[in-house]
């Protein structure tokens, strides 16, 4: 035997393993792919399309032990968060708080009675809160739901709350695979484009997405082109200069329609579980921004940072799916810290005579 079929032999003796192990581990991990994929489509349908906001929870929603036990999920029949109905009018002695916002107002990992914005209500019976929160919604979405849906209330305060990212949110047509619509400054008038928003397949895109998100190949890829070809990250200042006239657009409309319904607005910023140690990148814009307008805002991170730091990391659920979010207690505080806040409004309020 020559010496070139003894390599060859030595080759093929060492490379079948190999091979058959990195066939393995293909098959392992399409598989494992497959699985993480399909966990994507498999949890109970909670929202619908909608051709004015993008998305809305499903009305009627009754979902015991949703994120764990005794955490509920339930939606009115105008699809609003909780179980109570909402008329338009109040009875004597009652004042109304609507809450918008995204995940961290909807409350995202906890049951319907322990999110901030019912728990408003716990702390002053007077008050009826309203929870118009929806996962994944920019500010400007819920700016839009709270125009759109709430008309025909009678509405004392419009809370309306943010996370940094919501404002990003804000310059963006899609949210993962989701189409919204948006936000446009003509001169000084805000133009809402891409609406009707068109109806996509976000079954379909969550199954191929997740999938892809859990391919090797796929990652090595990513990994691969994002250093030969990775965009430079945006410089904050220039997210500022693109989104910022738009965003103190909608924050002032926001406000002005909300007077022009006989009612207040309050601005509320929530901080990240990242933000108890330093600021997020849209902090100091949003800071700079109401300071300037003189539009009633409230910041809760300075409070965040008042904690001990084992009670500011138990503000935020460590674990599953809601990670990152307002844990039961992070609620309570929250709520906690805006209920001053609100008393004197619903004081005011409930002293002036009934027309």
């Amino acid at each position: 035997m020559s010496r070139t079929q003894r390599l060859a032999n030595w080759a093929l003796a060492l490379g079948l393993p190999v091979l058959l192990l990195a066939w393995i581990e293909g098959c392992a991990s399409g598989l494992i792919a497959l699985r993480a994929a399909l966990d994507t489509v498999e949890a109970p349908a909670i929202r619908r399309h909608d051709a004015d906001l993008g998305w809305v929870s499903l009305p009627n929603l009754a979902l015991p032990d949703f994120w764990g036990p005794g955490r509920d999920l339930h939606t009115n029949t105008r699809g609003f968060r909780g179980r109570r109905e909402v008329a338009p009018e109040l009875p004597p002695g009652r004042f109304r708080v609507v809450c918008s916002g995204d995940s961290f107002a909807f409350g995202e990992g906890v049951g319907d009675d322990a999110t901030w914005c019912h728990r408003l209500s716990v702390l002053d019976p007077r008050v009826e809160a309203v929870n118009l929160g929806q996962s994944g919604y920019g500010v400007d979405q819920a700016f839009l739901r709270y125009r759109e849906q709430t008309s025909d209330l009678e509405v004392g305060l419009h809370v309306l709350s943010f996370i940094g990212p919501d404002l990003t949110r804000a310059g963006s047509d899609d949210f993962h695979g989701f189409a919204k619509p948006v936000f446009r400054l003509e001169g000084d008038a805000l133009v809402l484009t891409g609406v009707p928003v068109p109806r996509v397949l976000p079954t379909v895109r969550r199954f191929l997405s997740g999938l892809a998100d859990e391919l090797r190949t796929v990652q090595f890829v990513r990994r691969g082109t994002k250093k030969l070809f990775g965009k430079r990250r945006p410089d904050p200042q220039e997210i500022f200069a693109r989104l910022g006239p738009t965003l103190r657009r909608i924050f002032a409309e926001a406000d002005a329609l909300a007077r022009s319904r006989d009612s207040e607005t309050l601005f509320v910023y929530l901080p990240l579980q990242s933000e108890i140690h330093e600021d997020g990148r849209w902090r100091g814009f949003v800071r700079d921004s109401f300071a300037r307008s003189g539009l009633p805002f409230v910041d809760l991170t300075e409070a965040l940072r008042a904690l001990p730091e084992d009670e500011a990391q138990l503000v935020f659920l460590q674990t599953g799916d809601a990670a990152g979010h307002y844990a039961e207690r992070g609620n309570a505080w929250a709520a906690q810290v805006l209920e001053p806040l609100l008393r004197s409004r619903v004081d005011a309020a409930l002293a002036r005579p009934v027309p």
